[in-house]
């Protein structure tokens, strides 16, 4: 359990950010969403794609290398 749901997920979610939003590009990201789904997604969701997602996990990652115990 230790070393499939802890830290390689989290650097996956972390990457996958980073590749959406900075290496594809967010402009890019929103303008495919809106053509998908018809409606410019809301402002709550670029808020969440760029900057309260990335906080959220970094943090964790960080949390969890602080308090990391041996299995």
């Amino acid at each position: 359990d230790y070393s499939v749901g802890g830290f390689p997920l989290l650097i996956v979610g972390i990457v996958e950010l980073v590749a959406i939003n900075w290496i594809y590009g967010f402009k890019n990201f929103w303008s495919d969403i809106e053509m998908m789904v018809g409606d410019k997604p809301k402002i709550f969701w670029k808020a969440c794609w760029t900057v309260i997602s990335p906080l959220v996990i970094l943090a964790t990652i960080v949390l969890n290398a602080v308090f990391y115990k041996e299995p």
